[in-house]
C-alpha cells in the first residue's frame, strides 16, 4: 500500500522502538513534510519518497534511520546528523544506513553540533548511493 503525506506534515520518531515504511519492492509513502528522529530507529523502504528535511537528531537517546530498497530522500537544506537541533545538549549517537538502491539526496550534509559530537555513523552498502552537492560540514563549530 502506497501512502501519501501531506506536506507541512512533520514526522517525528521518538523512543526506543522502531517504526517501518514500506519495504521490499512495494508499499511505501510519498512525503514532503519534515522527518527528525529524536530516538529510536525509522526505516524507510520500497518506494518511499521524502522531500523535506531529514534530520537523525540524537536529541533525546540512540537514533538510527535505514533507507533501503528503492526508497529516495531528496532534500533541499542539509542531511543532518547528531545535531540535537535546538537543545544546546550533547546529541546521543546517530547511524544512517543506507542498502539495496536507497537513493538520498543533498545540498549538503551536517554531522554533530556545537557541543560536542557522539561516536556516529553513515553506512552505505550495495547500490545504495549518497550524493552531497556540496558543503560537508564535519563536528560543526566544535573546537579542538
Amino acid at each position: 500500500m502506497n501512502d501519501t503525506a501531506s506536506s507541512g506534515a512533520t514526522l517525528t520518531i521518538n523512543g526506543s522502538g522502531s517504526q517501518q515504511i514500506g519495504s521490499g519492492s512495494s508499499g511505501g509513502a510519498t512525503y514532503t513534510g519534515t522527518t527528525l528522529i529524536n530516538a529510536g530507529t525509522l526505516i524507510l523502504g520500497g518506494n518511499t519518497a521524502l522531500t523535506g528535511t531529514f534530520d537523525v537528531a540524537g536529541l533525546n537517546g540512540v537514533s538510527t534511520a535505514i533507507v533501503q530498497d528503492a526508497a529516495t530522500i531528496t532534500t533541499s537544506s542539509a542531511l543532518r546528523l547528531a545535531d540535537a537541533p535546538g537543545s544546546g545538549t550533547y546529541p546521543s549517537v546517530s547511524t544512517l544506513t543506507l542498502l539495496g538502491s536507497a537513493n538520498v539526496s543533498a545540498p549538503s550534509f551536517s554531522f554533530g553540533n556545537t557541543t560536542r559530537v557522539p561516536s556516529s555513523f553513515v553506512n552505505i552498502s550495495g547500490n545504495a548511493i549518497l550524493n552531497i552537492a556540496g558543503d560537508f560540514e564535519l563536528n560543526s563549530s566544535e573546537g579542538s
